[in-house]
């Protein structure tokens, strides 16, 4: 008797499984969005965080620094990056939400008319400078590649 249960459990656990892992395949093909690389460039990237915080960015939306996002000034809002930091070869994949870096003079003012930073071409979120290492450092020289979704 209890051998029969015993099998009859192992066999809803073996169809249980299955169907698990068939709609764990399916949902990620779905869920996770699928990117081929338009073009890539190495600059220098730094991060903004708390100053900007739940302000509203040049996309519309609010910004929150635990998001994966980032500034660009020439890439349309909304595209998508990959960036990786050289220095560790950690990456993390952002969206463009807002526009910058731009140029400031010595007192940290930004300079008008707003001109692009000349040595900076990505501001990342606080959480997509946390993942790639450079809370710290602030700057770091970089790997950006120009993502579109298909």
């Amino acid at each position: 008797m209890m051998k029969m249960a015993e099998q009859r459990d192992r066999a809803h656990y073996s169809v249980g499984l299955f169907i698990v892992l068939l709609l764990v395949g399916f949902g990620v093909s779905l869920i996770l969005p699928r990117f081929r690389v338009e073009g890539m460039k190495e600059s220098r990237v730094s991060w903004y965080g708390g100053n900007f915080h739940g302000r509203r960015a040049a996309s519309g939306q609010l910004y929150n620094m635990l998001d994966l996002t980032a500034a660009h000034c020439a890439r349309p809002l909304g595209g998508w990056l990959r960036i990786t930091n050289l220095d560790n070869n950690s990456s993390v994949i952002v969206r463009i939400t807002d526009r910058g870096p731009y140029q400031v003079d010595r007192d940290g003012r930004v300079v008008r008319p707003l001109q692009p930073h000349p040595r900076r071409e990505v501001d990342l979120s606080y959480s997509a400078a946390r993942k790639l290492g450079l809370l710290r450092s602030g700057v770091a020289k970089a790997r950006i590649e120009y993502l579109v979704k298909y």
